[in-house]
């Protein structure tokens, strides 16, 4: 069985000025924004192997580099648009990003170099000030009532541990616990005939709020913590991706929502609730001279 493991914690996003931009200013030491060729494929990928990469998958591809990587002080982004870079700067839902139609089309390509030492909210605070720069961007902030996730507990009660106090051992025991079942899917899976790919991560101590962020960048709408549970917890979380499921109806693969509770014992129910959003009042389709 094919697996692709992302690994990631979000936190929230950062204050803005009435002109979009972000309230301490902090800039990349070199940074180069061009518009990207239509239909240029990434480096070391031929145009068939970028058809039907979407969502999560499609950013990992595209987004290379920064703090936490093997290229801490540098980033490259290929083919990205405008709200994918958005959305990677104030760390929101594509859906909660609100401007002109181009935002989903036109794509740019990106490569900086960070300061020493850069950590990721500082590379936040970087993308938002470029963004403004060279998009002369002019954004604010308001809330909406949209469609959301909440993420609840099911029926049946949380099935995962509380984090240990030694992120070894907690990482430890995570990665025990993904193998034990990791091994039941693949039996499973064996059994029904299932051999489409899976996607997934496993953390070793995180809050159910950080769990409802890191969901929010694989399901379609924002999710929104209603669990109740206090603490920090050993997660990780294996399914198919939508795209492998809606594109081979016969698939036997597990959807997000039926591995969130038959592994982790939780659940999201839609609902309408108050959630942030950003608003583009305006921006230009071609960047300033670099």
């Amino acid at each position: 069985m094919k697996s692709i493991w992302l690994i990631g914690v979000l936190v929230g996003f950062s204050t803005l000025t009435a002109s979009g931009q972000t309230s301490g200013h902090i800039s990349f030491e070199v940074a180069t924004v061009k518009p990207a060729a239509p239909g240029a494929p990434l480096p070391g990928m031929s145009p068939w192997m970028m058809e039907g990469l979407t969502g999560r998958v499609e950013e990992t591809v595209r987004f290379k580099g920064g703090p936490g990587t093997q290229s801490p002080n540098r980033i490259n982004y290929w083919g990205v648009t405008l709200k994918m870079l958005l959305k990677r700067a104030y760390n929101l839902g594509l859906r909660q990003i609100f401007g002109p139609d181009w935002l989903d089309t036109q794509r740019y390509d990106i490569e900086a170099e960070l300061p020493a030492g850069s950590d990721k909210e500082a590379l936040r605070l970087m993308l938002q000030n470029l963004l403004a720069e060279r998009f002369q961007m002019r954004l604010h902030r308001e809330t909406r009532t949209l469609s959301v996730y909440l993420l609840t507990v099911a029926k049946n009660g949380p099935k995962f541990n509380v984090a240990k106090n030694d992120p070894a051992e907690s990482f430890a025991a995570v990665k025990a616990a993904n193998a034990v079942r990791d091994a039941a899917i693949s039996r499973d899976a064996a059994l029904s005939g299932d051999d489409s790919p899976r996607i997934g991560f496993h953390m070793d101590s995180l809050s159910t709020s950080q769990l409802a962020d890191q969901l929010a960048n694989y399901v379609e709408l924002p999710v929104q913590d209603r669990t109740q549970l206090d603490g920090l917890y050993s997660i990780g979380l294996s399914w198919t991706p939508d795209d492998v499921l809606f594109s081979n109806p016969a698939s036997k693969g597990v959807s997000i929502f039926a591995a969130l509770e038959d592994q982790l014992g939780l659940k999201l129910q839609k609902e309408n609730a108050p959630v942030d959003v950003l608003v583009i009042d305006h921006a230009e389709k071609v960047p300033t001279s670099n």
